[in-house]
């Protein structure tokens, strides 16, 4: 990552926060978790995402995205890759979810590949620095346009549809 020109507090900031998520969110990590609770904004959080993503020295996260149904919000489809653009069909109530609606009902986490190995810190109880801790918002597909800002790294995040 610090070939990738990101300042050296954001990526010990990073490996810090990924080697501190309890081990059931590893698979659904949000990026928009690790902004609120480290006080980093977000086009640069999701900068960092897209290259542990994408940069294949690193290879650290994988793309998950989840459409969720609209009336019950029950899981309708899960994918690493693309979504068809056709109708989904809800299991839990029969919701049928047209395909111009899909990306408001996606939902981008990240899956961990790798361990995170714990960092030496003469600080072993820093919690992190947000004052506004709690849960984030799911990062959604149709939030795109909110957070591109014609950046290629960021837009390749959202490369599903």
């Amino acid at each position: 990552m610090k070939k990738a020109r990101f300042p050296i507090q954001s990526v010990k900031l990073f490996d810090w926060w990924l080697g501190t998520r309890r081990q059931n969110t590893l698979s659904s990590l949000n990026p928009l978790q690790f902004s609120l609770d480290c006080e980093i904004d977000v086009q640069h959080t999701l900068k960092l995402f897209s290259h542990a993503v994408f940069d294949p020295e690193i290879a650290l996260l994988r793309r998950k995205y989840t459409v969720f149904c609209p009336r019950c919000t029950h899981k309708v489809f899960k994918s690493n890759d693309i979504i068809e653009n056709n109708e989904l069909h809800c299991d839990n109530c029969g919701t049928v979810i047209k395909p111009h609606l899909i990306q408001d009902f996606t939902e981008l986490t990240f899956e961990l590949l790798k361990v995170a190995q714990p960092l030496e810190s003469n600080y072993p109880n820093l919690h992190p620095l947000g004052g506004a801790q709690g849960n984030a918002q799911s990062l959604r597909i149709s939030d795109m346009n909110r957070y591109i800002n014609n950046d290629d790294d960021i837009r390749r995040l959202y490369d599903c549809l």
